[in-house]
């Protein structure tokens, strides 16, 4: 049993970071996606593979399906962590406008 005793500062709560990724091909590396989380990259990755088997309809649920059909996975790559509570639309947006800007295929 754990006892914090009250002289003993508590422990500062981890804090909430956010982050924008996006997501390689793993045959070419290039990217094709680029998304915003609030979660680990984990989740992140966990949530792909189930928009490749929940059957959607999406550019981005398509390729899904054709990566992982292949027995591979979309790569996932951090582009920035943002403290928790930042604006993740304004950063979303920039890194999209960023990689579309080198010519880069999104499926965003």
């Amino acid at each position: 049993m754990n006892v914090i005793s009250p002289r003993m500062p508590k422990m500062q709560t981890a804090v909430r970071r956010t982050a924008i990724y996006g997501l390689l091909d793993p045959e070419t590396k290039e990217i094709r996606y680029v998304g915003r989380t609030e979660g680990s990259l984990r989740r992140c990755r966990e949530r792909i593979l189930a928009a490749a088997a929940d059957g959607g309809a999406t550019r981005l649920h398509c390729w899904c399906r054709r990566v992982t059909h292949k027995g591979l996975e979309p790569d996932i790559i951090l582009l920035q962590v943002l403290p928790g509570g930042s604006d993740l639309t304004e950063a979303e947006a920039y890194w999209i406008h960023y990689w579309r800007g080198l010519g880069a295929r999104l499926y965003n």
